[in-house]
């Protein structure tokens, strides 16, 4: 069998099981450029025969020597539903503390653009309390009970990472229009849109912390329309 030469200049390849002995009459130069590809276990799989070759990660290897796709593939644990307790501050001391959970769309995964795309439903209840200026000076402060969903994408530079960013535009209905010092929102239905960057802190995906931008406003539907902008920190859990 003439020898596959590979380009030195490519990083080693880590295999997990070793190439036959013989390919398929006809197949060396084709196999010789498929090692170099950049696909190998779809490729490789394409030439048929009696073999299976799996590829991990190229040129990627631990400290111990292991390839990191066995590690991530170990720990890419599927994400499950998780429930959350949010903390905001926003203007004029206003504050926010919300309950929730994040139920996560089973049939949607995606791999586009370079990145990973995950899916779910965000709902939740929360209560904003501000100082409310009504006709003299502001001195209690007023509190709005919230209840919120959003359907909301994360999205990870790979499948296995613990870091991944949050989007988001849902629908939050309030008991009362929500006031603060110097604002007044005139409709009790409003959008909340939210940009944020969390972390998983364990491998196995149980615990995570988020950082958050919300902007909570009507879309000017119907004015005035100061909205509200939290910023919010928050910790999930996993069950």
């Amino acid at each position: 069998m003439k020898p596959i030469n590979l380009n030195p200049m490519n990083p080693p390849l880590n295999w997990q099981d070793k190439l036959p002995d013989e390919l398929p009459q006809g197949w060396n130069e084709r196999a010789a450029a498929l090692c170099q590809a950049q696909s190998l276990t779809a490729a490789l799989r394409a030439l048929g025969g009696s073999f299976t070759v799996k590829v991990l990660y190229m040129g990627e290897l631990d400290g111990q020597g292991n390839s990191f796709g066995e590690n991530h593939a170990e720990t890419a644990a599927p994400q499950g539903r998780t429930f959350y307790m949010q903390g905001a501050i926003a203007n004029h001391a206003a504050r926010s503390l919300s309950v929730g959970a994040y139920l996560p769309w089973q049939q949607f995964e995606r791999h586009w653009a370079g990145w990973h795309w995950r899916g779910g439903w965000d709902v939740y209840a929360a209560h904003w309390a501000a100082y409310r200026k009504d006709q003299g000076p502001y001195t209690d402060r007023a509190g709005t009970t919230a209840l919120g969903i959003t359907p909301t994408l994360r999205v990870s530079p790979a499948p296995a990472s613990r870091w991944f960013a949050s989007l988001g535009v849902g629908l939050v209905l309030t008991d009362r229009n929500y006031s603060s010092h110097r604002r007044e929102m005139s409709t009790r239905y409003n959008f909340a849109t939210h940009l944020g960057v969390g972390l998983w802190l364990d491998n196995a995906r149980r615990h995570a912390l988020l950082l958050r931008v919300e902007h909570v406003s009507n879309a000017r539907i119907k004015r005035p329309n100061p909205g509200e902008n939290f910023l919010q920190v928050r910790y999930e859990r996993a069950f």
